[in-house]
């Protein structure tokens, strides 16, 4: 016997309420080509951005908080090619 089919079926949505929050985060964030990361000022420039759309209730805060993490690494990374 074969094994039964376990998720959506036609026209029904595998995505959860929170899946579906994600992807609006996603596409807030993501809206347009992302950033060149390559220099301070445009590292602190996605720092305010993603502050501002916390402000605005795009992304969560912590989500914020994750982004922010790894922008400050990046600009820490940046900071040390710098000084070499």
């Amino acid at each position: 016997m074969a094994a039964a089919w376990i998720g959506p079926g036609r026209g029904e949505s595998a995505l959860t309420s929170k899946d579906t929050q994600t992807e609006k985060q996603a596409s807030a964030i993501y809206s347009r080509n992302p950033p060149k990361l390559n220099t301070l000022v445009s590292t602190r420039a996605e720092m305010a951005r993603v502050y501002r759309l916390t402000l605005q209730g795009k992304i969560e805060p912590e989500k914020m908080t994750k982004l922010i993490f790894a922008l400050k690494e990046i600009r820490a990374c940046i900071e040390i090619d710098l000084l070499d």
